[in-house]
């Protein structure tokens, strides 16, 4: 299981796991969880390839895949679509992103940078046992 966490929107300054206090609206806690849970379940579908690219994320059937009510289904689209891990919203619905060519090219360059960079590192540092 993958340890990404997508964070959830900010709004006005306030990430909306942090909105809640005294005066939010009853349920606002639980229904935070939910939304929470949703992303992480729908993410980790995604990742897994269990979801294709180009394939429709419907909130209805995802709600009864997962057990999770309509709204926070829908506010994890919403998370997942500004992290992009879902693309769309609005009367298109959402889907999961296709990947071009392009796309995998710059994966594979930050990869091969990365990989550069930690070898760098180890060199640098060395054996410190």
């Amino acid at each position: 299981m993958s340890n990404y966490r997508p964070e959830p929107p900010i709004e006005n300054g306030v990430r909306a796991s942090q909105a809640w206090g005294p005066g939010s609206p009853a349920g606002a806690p639980a229904k935070a969880k939910q939304a929470d849970k949703a992303t992480q379940l729908i993410f980790e579908d995604i990742l897994r390839n269990r979801r294709q690219p180009g394939e429709r994320l419907t909130p209805e059937a995802l709600s009864e895949r997962y057990g999770i009510g309509l709204s926070p289904v829908r506010e994890a689209l919403i998370r997942l679509s500004v992290e992009g891990f879902a693309q769309g919203g609005g009367c298109r619905g959402f889907e999961v992103p296709k990947i071009s060519v392009d796309g995998l090219m710059d994966i594979a360059d930050v990869r091969a940078e990365l990989s550069c960079l930690a070898l760098r590192e180890s060199i640098r540092c060395g054996d410190e046992r």
